[in-house]
């Protein structure tokens, strides 16, 4: 809170200097008198006598004499800024401990624990009621093969069949009668003896120690009546020199009748691939 300056004569400087030591403590005990005076002012007011710088404090309503001057001053100076924090202090001891609070809503369903160990075994229980017969399962793989069994009663006879071939006999005949040569085509004729007809006919090709396979070929086999039948053979265009021949093969029979000319079967096949 500053004062008013306050002007003084040469004179008087000593004066004032005790002036200014007892304005002070005037001021500070005056001024807590000044509140209580006059609480809602909030300013003080001072007569100031000239001549013996003495300081009487007077109310608001009060003029000051002839010889003195009335100065003025709050009663508060204006409101500091605000300080840095201070720093925290000691936490205080625990308090005692409070009453338990009431339970609080469910929480959330937590996750399946681990499996625990297996059980015993328990006691078997009763033999329950047969069900129904299951679908029939898959054939199963065959099993092997078992021992022959005796061997069973003679059935009974049967029909007399038709009559056999009698008189069996092979005739061959071959082109050339010895040896091997080259010409081509060749022919052979396999003739059946009076009284046989032919049951089945055949034909060979045979080289003169060389691989004919390939190089002739067989043309023709069959029975050129009841009784004969004829091969015939042909080198493999463009020919060859290798040397050859060929046998004509017929199967001989007696006729029923004897008489192999005037009795030509003629269901007889004729296919060389079939006869012989």
């Amino acid at each position: 809170m500053a004062l008013p300056k306050v002007g003084f004569k040469r004179n008087r400087r000593r004066t004032f200097g005790v002036f200014v030591a007892t304005t002070l403590v005037v001021v500070l005990v005056a001024g807590a008198g000044a509140f209580a005076h006059d609480p809602h002012d909030g300013v003080i007011h001072g007569c100031y006598d000239k001549s013996s710088g003495r300081l009487r404090i007077v109310d608001a309503e009060r003029r000051c004499g002839g010889d003195e001057r009335s100065i003025t001053w709050n009663d508060r100076g204006r409101r500091g800024d605000l300080g840095a924090k201070g720093a925290d202090g000691r936490p205080g001891p625990a308090g005692p401990k409070g009453d338990v609070g009431p339970a609080g809503p469910p929480g959330p369903k937590g996750d399946a624990g681990p499996a625990g160990p297996a059980g015993s075994d328990g006691q078997q229980g009763p033999q329950g009621l047969m069900g129904p017969d299951g679908p029939p399962g898959r054939d199963g793989s065959p099993g092997p093969r078992g021992n022959a069994g005796p061997e069973g009663p003679p059935g009974p006879q049967g029909e007399r069949g038709p009559a056999g071939i009698s008189g069996f006999e092979v005739v061959t005949s071959r082109t050339p009668d010895s040896g091997f040569n080259s010409e081509t085509p060749k022919r052979a004729v396999a003739q059946c003896p009076n009284g046989k007809r032919v049951v089945g006919t055949a034909a060979s090709l045979v080289g003169d120690d060389e691989d004919i396979a390939g190089r002739v070929m067989l043309q023709e086999i069959a029975p050129t009546g009841n009784r004969q039948v004829r091969g015939v053979a042909a080198e493999v265009p463009p020919g060859t020199d290798v040397r050859w021949a060929i046998v004509a093969i017929a199967f001989c029979a007696e006729a029923p009748n004897g008489n192999g000319d005037r009795n030509f079967d003629r269901n007889f096949d004729r296919n060389p691939d079939r006869n012989g």
